[in-house]
């Protein structure tokens, strides 16, 4: 019924003998039954939020509930996004985070097909510094070239060795 509102029961929207536009989702004639929807002639505000955030967004919302893993945020109305106990990085003074305060978020994952978005508090980290230049080739140490291991014989070879089972021209005895 709602796209922002989880809904019990459809008297939390609507009223007896109210009329209202739905769209009709599935036609039981056995049954004479019709299932409605009133969500399905709204946009549904998932699908555009996704469409304009990206990860590393900075969004600013209010923290709606604490549960013990962290912390749910309402990016939008009826948007929500998780920030994670690992992910809560306070300014020095401030405690822990209240239900109802206004922070600023930076968006780490999007997985739109299950409507998650996962939040953090923490500045983004500055990229790595970039790898030490190489010495000129000439003036490395030369390179050893490292002795060639011999030839082992397959694993059926040696067990079939190790069996006394041999093959001509695989053993330097010769066969009577």
């Amino acid at each position: 019924m709602s796209w922002d509102r989880n809904v019990k029961h459809p008297s939390e929207l609507l009223k007896k003998g109210q009329k209202v536009q739905a769209a009709i989702l599935a036609i039981d004639p056995a049954n004479r039954r019709l299932a409605l929807g009133l969500k399905q002639l709204q946009e549904d505000p998932w699908e555009s939020f996704f469409a304009a955030t990206k990860v590393g967004d900075i969004l600013h919302g209010k923290v709606s509930r604490q549960v013990t893993f962290g912390y749910f945020i309402e990016i939008r109305s009826g948007i929500e996004g998780l920030c994670h106990i690992s992910e809560i990085e306070l300014g020095p003074g401030e405690g822990k985070l209240e239900v109802g305060s206004e922070h600023d978020f930076r968006v780490l994952r999007m997985i739109p097909i299950d409507r998650k978005i996962a939040l953090t508090m923490k500045k983004e980290a500055p990229p790595p510094p970039p790898p030490p230049p190489r010495a000129p080739r000439a003036a490395r140490e030369p390179e050893v070239p490292k002795p060639k291991e011999p030839a082992r014989l397959s694993t059926m070879a040696e067990a079939l060795s190790s069996a006394g089972i041999t093959f001509p021209g695989s053993s330097p005895e010769k066969e009577s």
